[in-house]
């Protein structure tokens, strides 16, 4: 994969089209709710901007690329990352409480009411994770391309993750009331197995499998508590 955002080139105002699409269909999940029009289909805001943004970015052969289709090997990288992402949530939230720094509860997972309501809403909830992790990987890809031209491969790729995630747990700011640990450390950088994942599988149907189940297994485990 990285051979693909090393050897496309992307001329400046591909990389300004992109990031506007993608501030705009984050800007509409954020603003779309209510009883509005359009909030009835802003699950599906950071999808479409995300697959524009990465089409914009690397072309159609290379989005398909991106989205090869994954193996029976795949899997260990999925339940390896939904395990480690478990295991760094709780460890971060260990530390935020020593640091005390409260964790802010979700209210949209509150309102979810019972596992049958959860069942009914899983395709749209899909939907919604995977335009999440469009935009990670068009962050991830935008920021990559631009500094891999100064650093080794390993360190564009530390710092693209960091950077992405970092964005990533920031659009969370309005759902967890303003906590910026809680934004950029568990819910952002939790999700460092996922990128690298995705990195070893080398398709984006990995990151977006983990995304999924890690989210439906947590609500389904809330929604029966």
């Amino acid at each position: 994969m990285l051979n693909i955002l090393k050897t496309t080139k992307i001329e400046p105002w591909r990389f300004l089209v992109a990031i506007l699409v993608i501030i705009a269909g984050d800007w509409g999940v954020i603003n779309a709710q209510g009883e509005s029009f359009l909030s009835l289909f802003n699950f599906t805001f950071l999808l479409i901007a995300g697959l524009i943004s990465l089409t914009i970015l690397l072309g159609w052969p290379n989005l398909k690329a991106l989205f090869k289709k994954m193996s029976k090997g795949n899997w260990k990288w999925v339940f390896f990352a939904i395990i480690a992402e478990v295991i760094l949530t709780y460890a971060f939230a260990f530390v935020g409480d020593i640091l005390n720094q409260s964790l802010a509860d979700n209210g949209a997972v509150e309102g979810l009411g019972s596992l049958g309501d959860l069942l009914l809403s899983f395709p749209f909830l899909s939907l919604s994770l995977i335009g999440e992790e469009l935009l990670i990987s068009t962050l991830f890809i935008l920021t990559f391309v631009i500094i891999n031209k100064f650093f080794t491969d390993k360190q564009s790729v530390i710092i693209a993750t960091l950077c992405s995630l970092t964005v990533f747990g920031l659009s969370h700011y309005g759902v967890y009331d303003g906590n910026l640990y809680q934004c950029i450390v568990v819910i952002g950088l939790a999700h460092i197995p996922t990128i690298y994942a995705w990195l070893k599988t080398e398709t984006l149907w990995v990151p977006i499998a983990i995304h999924i189940i890690y989210d439906f297994l947590l609500l389904a485990l809330v929604s029966v508590a």
